[in-house]
């Protein structure tokens, strides 16, 4: 005799439908820890894009420093500038510099020069600005496409502003 169990299913799988799960606490946990690390990268993401290449490092003769965020490394060919960055140059030493507009900086012995505010477009029209000072020594420059803008280039020293559009210039701050 069969008994009355054997033509039935198992209880679980004839019964249970699978009901929709409540979200575990590990993985609101595991969520909320996602979302954190992505607003992190983000953040890395615009702090890089904020510290962007301007222009580089293309001579150096002698000692040559470079601060960038409070703290001074020597110098080297082929280094990436930013925006902020100050370079200094030793006794008997020089730096030579092209930004990415295609300016042409050099500065001479005993000579202090702080990029402090580079944009530029990619074009010679509104919206580019590159702002310099000069604190101590010499430079020479050769103006880029940023100076084809009114006003958008300029070099701060102690007692002058010097406006430049399309051309060459030598500048000396005296001690």
């Amino acid at each position: 005799m069969r008994s009355q169990h054997a033509h039935r299913k198992p209880a679980a799988i004839a019964r249970v439908k699978a009901a929709p799960r409540a979200v575990p606490h590990g993985a609101f946990g595991l969520t909320l820890l996602l979302v954190l690390v992505l607003t992190l990268l983000l953040g890395a993401v615009s702090s890089a894009a904020a510290a962007e290449a301007i222009g580089q490092i293309k001579l150096i003769k002698g000692e040559v420093t470079l601060e960038r965020g409070g703290r001074t490394v020597a110098a080297e060919n082929g280094q990436a500038l930013q925006r902020q960055d100050v370079l200094r140059t030793g006794a008997g030493s020089a730096v030579g510099i092209t930004l990415s507009d295609n300016s042409r900086m050099s500065l001479g012995p005993n000579s202090e020069l702080a990029l402090e505010n580079y944009v530029f477009n990619g074009q010679g029209d509104a919206g580019n600005a590159f702002d310099s000072r000069l604190t101590r020594g010499s430079m020479t420059a050769a103006s880029g496409l940023i100076a084809k803008t009114p006003n958008a280039m300029r070099v701060l020293m102690p007692t002058t502003i010097l406006g430049v559009r399309g051309t060459e210039f030598a500048v000396r701050v005296s001690e």
